[in-house]
């Protein structure tokens, strides 16, 4: 390893300071240069103090927490030949920083670090691992190899620090007391950048072996993938149970005015055949279909509460399906948590993304607004499921005797649909799992509709806005599908030329 290339964003010179520790750091023998990534567009051009402080401060964490990408370019423009690469990333919102991931998502840096041992550190006030983890998981992504990690944290408690941060924020400069508070020295103290030497260490011994760091957890993996595949076959089971014997899945278990309305739990059932492709996904492979992970550590964290809640509104008397609830909630919080831990070792960001597609291939404008606008529209439309049933049953004829639990369930359902379809209006590339159940979705509906409306369930309103719906949700179906299809096209096709290195990301 002769030479290294070390990119970075510094915001306040606590990362840059890093860096330039690590350099110091390296073999005599290991020239090192440094590459300053800059952003371009002048809202992320940020410079301290905020102004107006925490409407710049909290406008950074809808972005960042989402994997926006940004404009950038850096300083010197033409990155350097090198043998290997290090990355500096500060923490923003316990991911990546804006910057950062933008520069790392883009093609012409994966084509940079494709095959090279690259060294990760963050720098952070105590946050740090997720960071680390996903940047690790886009370099492994791009075809490098992680060799080294490290992370440079403020000297003091975490809330001597959260107040140190903020106070440089308001004013522009350190301050020793703020609020009534002595204050936390702001940066890094030399102690702290002395970890340099050991990263550096790490780094250099890493490049020189050619082996990457061990991170593969293969039994944890497994773990995940058995998860998900009796999540798939319990839920296909429920789903052909609730949409083909509505008359008969509930009544063997509850009284039968507990299955009131059937409309509605044929919809549960509905809504599970979706979920079994979700779960699917992330039995086939957890790492490229992330975003299925995602999707159901929403669906199950929701419904746990939900079942609790329901248990409150139907009251007694106490009958199977109660108990069945009860231990539906149990198994979906423990289910959440364990994904939520196994996603943490296995470094896979909550939302971080499919790798089925380049995260910069072509996406559709037009696939982009639909689903934003459908996003919009299951929102409201589940609330108001959610909220309000009985008055709306009562509305659209639809007979119920207890709490319409089926109705509440549809809204829930809708809820969680929303935020599959706003994950697919953000990157329909990133989240392409998202995008493709909104397809998914749409196209179970049709055949319900029209059995429905050809039985005369509801009132004519009711059959004449779902028949409606029927032809919109055929036709959304078709659309989505055909648009997808024609981005993947696009994704194979090879571009005419690269775009040029000053405007990665643009």
């Amino acid at each position: 390893m002769k030479s290294v290339a070390i990119f970075y964003y510094s915001l306040t010179g606590n990362t840059e300071a890093a860096a330039r520790a690590v350099a110091d750091a390296l073999p005599a023998d290991c020239e090192a240069r440094f590459v300053r990534v800059v952003p371009t567009e002048p809202r992320w051009q940020l410079k301290v103090p905020f102004v107006p402080m925490w409407r710049t401060f909290l406008g950074t964490a809808g972005p960042t927490s989402l994997g926006e990408h940004v404009a950038i370019t850096t300083e010197p423009a033409e990155w350097p030949t090198a043998d290997a690469v290090v990355i500096g990333s500060s923490t923003w919102w316990n991911r990546p920083c804006l910057p950062i991931q933008s520069l790392v998502l883009s093609e012409q840096f994966r084509s940079y670090v494709k095959g090279k041992p690259v060294g990760l550190f963050a720098s952070c006030r105590g946050f740090f691992r997720n960071n680390l983890h996903e940047l690790a998981c886009a370099m492994r992504a791009a075809g490098a190899r992680v060799v080294a990690r490290e992370r440079f944290t403020y000297t003091g408690s975490l809330i001597g620090t959260f107040l140190t941060f903020f106070a440089l924020l308001r004013f522009g400069t350190p301050q020793k007391r703020w609020l009534g508070v002595d204050l936390p020295p702001y940066g890094f103290l030399p102690e702290t950048l002395a970890r340099a030497r050991g990263f550096a260490a790490r780094f250099a011994k890493g490049a020189a072996s050619g082996e990457p760091e061990p991170v593969e957890r293969p039994g944890l993996l497994r773990a995940v993938r058995l998860v998900f595949l009796a999540l798939t076959v319990f839920d296909l089971g429920l789903a052909t149970a609730f949409t083909f014997f509505s008359d008969k899945a509930v009544p063997a278990i509850a009284p039968a005015q507990y299955a009131e309305p059937q409309f509605f739990q044929r919809c549960v059932g509905l809504f599970l055949f979706q979920y079994v492709f979700i779960q699917f996904l992330g039995f086939r492979d957890p790492r490229k279909w992330a975003t299925a992970l995602t999707m159901t550590v929403a669906v199950r964290a929701s419904f746990a509460i939900m079942y609790l809640a329901q248990l409150a509104l139907w009251g007694s008397p106490f009958t199977v399906l109660h108990g069945l609830f009860a231990a539906s909630s149990v198994l979906d919080t423990a289910t959440t948590i364990f994904l939520l831990v196994a996603m943490s070792r296995l470094e896979i960001g909550l939302f971080q993304g499919d790798t089925a597609v380049p995260p910069d291939a072509p996406a559709s404008k037009f696939l982009r607004v639909m689903l934003f606008i459908l996003a919009i529209a299951e929102f409201f439309i589940g609330l108001s499921w959610l909220v309000m049933p009985k008055l709306l049953c009562n509305f659209f004829g639809l007979a119920y005797v207890v709490d319409p639990f089926w109705t509440r369930a549809t809204g829930v359902f809708l809820v969680n649909i929303a935020l599959i379809q706003y994950l697919g209006f953000r990157d329909p590339n990133k989240y392409r799992s998202a995008a493709l159940t909104s397809g998914v979705f749409r196209s179970l509906w049709p055949i319900l509709y029209w059995i429905t409306a050809a039985h005369g369930e509801g009132t004519s309103l009711f059959r004449f806005s779902i028949l409606f719906f029927s032809f919109f949700d055929l036709i959304s179906c078709i659309t989505i599908f055909w648009l997808i299809h024609r981005m993947s096209a696009q994704a194979r096709t090879p571009p005419l030329a690269l775009q040029p290195r000053t405007a990665v990301g643009s």
